[in-house]
């Protein structure tokens, strides 16, 4: 399946580790496409509807604003 960068896809992060969340996710893929073809894994941030603090490492993006329908 080709992985393109800066599309929305669902990912399942298992096993996890420490604080991370079980179970499928959607995921904005950061690595660009030629890391991809050749690597075996692709960097990904993980997207959440839920609203609370943000922290200083993450950015809100509103609702249709980001060019994603999420």
């Amino acid at each position: 399946m080709p992985v393109f960068q800066w599309a929305i896809m669902e990912a399942n992060p298992d096993p996890v580790a420490g604080a991370e969340q079980k179970g499928t996710r959607p995921v904005l893929i950061a690595s660009n496409e030629e890391y991809n073809q050749v690597m075996p894994n692709v960097t990904v941030l993980p997207l959440t509807s839920t609203k609370r603090r943000l922290y200083p490492s993450e950015v809100f993006l509103p609702q249709g604003k980001a060019g994603q329908p999420l």
